[in-house]
């Protein structure tokens, strides 16, 4: 209760006892005041005992009524705010997959996406995230890198453009390898015991080759979790059409699966007819989808788990925010 009120409460019951403590001296007195000045008969004290009363009555009547709209005016209208049933599912979703983690699991470092394979992608498996050009798909792969290099696990990367990743092949060279196949990247890229150019995704031979001698001169003692992200596939699926990509890739998974590596692959999901993205989805035990859908006011982002190769997964799908 504000100070104001205290001091209207207060003032507001002293008044009342003070007119019931005269009308009560009216009522008991043998003469009114005017009668003690006068010698008017008592009777008038009666008269003026029950105006009193009444006026105490009535400014009583007001203090509730004050009191009552004011609570009315000053206690916010509690409401109840239907969430739409995509929302309650994730709220759902999200409250019961905390006590599910899974030891051993590969974190990818998303957020999101960990919460949906109950910490992480299985150990040596192969998995393709397919998805349309986003900034969400560009964050699962910066966050699955940067989680293997900061966890000081063997990371490598193959990629068209190593932009944020020249800073950590500079910071952690003895466990970071970045592969680099742009012709152009001499020009902003010092080769290096961890750093390989080369040129385009002309020769899929090639690359299989420096892959598979990069990690046969690993240190035998990092024995500990091994992953890669393999960002070339759309462009090499663009370069060779799918059998000859097909091809190097399946030889390549199982060289990468027997040196222990849990691989993340990338298909830019808009790029290529569907038969083309199909011949290469089968290669994969596990496969991360992102996909939009067309809400009343916008185009929202969803990240969904496919299939996981018989391991346990949250088969709903999320809305995706910024992490």
């Amino acid at each position: 209760m504000q100070k104001n009120q205290i001091l209207f409460l207060t003032a507001s019951l002293s008044g009342i006892l003070i007119l019931v403590a005269v009308s009560v001296y009216f009522a008991t007195s043998q003469s009114s005041i005017e009668g003690m000045m006068d010698g008017a008969t008592g009777t008038n004290s009666w008269v003026i005992s029950v105006i009193l009363i009444g006026a105490a009555v009535v400014v009583a009547v007001g203090l509730v009524l004050y009191f009552v709209f004011q609570k009315k005016t000053m206690t916010p209208e509690i409401k109840t705010v239907a969430f739409p049933e995509s929302v309650k599912k994730d709220i759902d979703m999200l409250s019961q997959i905390k006590t599910h983690i899974i030891e051993g699991r590969v974190a990818t470092g998303y957020a999101n996406l960990d919460k949906l394979l109950y910490g992480g992608i299985p150990p040596n498996f192969a998995v393709v995230l397919t998805s349309p050009p986003s900034d969400e798909g560009n964050s699962i792969v910066k966050s699955f890198i940067e989680t293997g290099v900061k966890n000081s696990e063997v990371t490598f990367f193959v990629t068209i453009d190593p932009s944020f990743a020249k800073d950590l092949a500079e910071k952690f060279p003895s466990n970071f390898y970045l592969f680099v196949c742009n012709p152009q990247a001499d020009a902003f890229l010092k080769k290096g015991a961890n750093v390989f150019i080369l040129k385009g995704v002309d020769n899929l031979t090639a690359i299989n080759i420096t892959l598979t001698q990069a990690f046969r001169k690993l240190d035998a003692t990092k024995n500990g979790p091994r992953r890669i992200c393999i960002n070339i596939l759309s462009d090499a699926l663009l370069r060779h059409g799918s059998v000859l990509t097909r091809k190097w890739l399946s030889e390549l998974i199982a060289a990468l699966n027997s040196a222990g590596f849990t691989i993340l692959a990338v298909i830019n999901s808009q790029m290529h007819a569907s038969e083309d993205i199909n011949a290469l989805l089968g290669l994969f035990e596990g496969e991360i989808n992102i996909f939009e859908k067309e809400t009343e006011k916008e185009l929202k982002r969803y990240l969904k788990i496919k299939r996981m190769g018989n391991q346990k997964y949250w088969k709903n799908e999320i809305l995706l925010t910024e992490e």
